[in-house]
């Protein structure tokens, strides 16, 4: 079965009537969440609930589904070399770094605080 049948055959999910499945922007997540709905992936606690679906669903598939998974980060590699070079790898390390720096500080300031007391 194509998407396209099992789209008609679930409209009770959500799926707008379309010629086609969207995939841009906030309706096309939606429709892969709501995809995954009718695939059998239910969050339990349906974080993110819109009409037929939630965001929760999506989460689920991508959970049980590591190939799925890997194909995105494939994807992310072939359009986004230019943000996921060395250099960029490079200021990522340095921002955690500098953001863990901070983490100690604040620390520091909590154990100063208890000695006031």
């Amino acid at each position: 079965m194509s998407i396209d049948n099992f789209i008609r055959n679930n409209r009770h999910l959500g799926f707008r009537p379309s010629k086609y499945f969207r995939a841009e922007g906030e309706e096309g997540i939606k429709n892969l969440a709501r995809l995954a709905k009718g695939l059998g992936y239910e969050d339990p606690l349906n974080f993110g609930q819109f009409d037929g679906a939630c965001y929760g669903d999506l989460i689920c598939l991508l959970e049980d589904n590591s190939g799925l998974v890997e194909v995105m980060l494939e994807w992310l590699e072939d359009n986004f070399e230019d943000q996921l070079s060395e250099e960029s790898d490079n200021d990522l390390e340095d921002a955690v770094e500098d953001s863990s720096d901070d983490d100690d500080d604040d620390s520091d300031d909590e154990e100063d605080d208890d000695e006031d007391d």
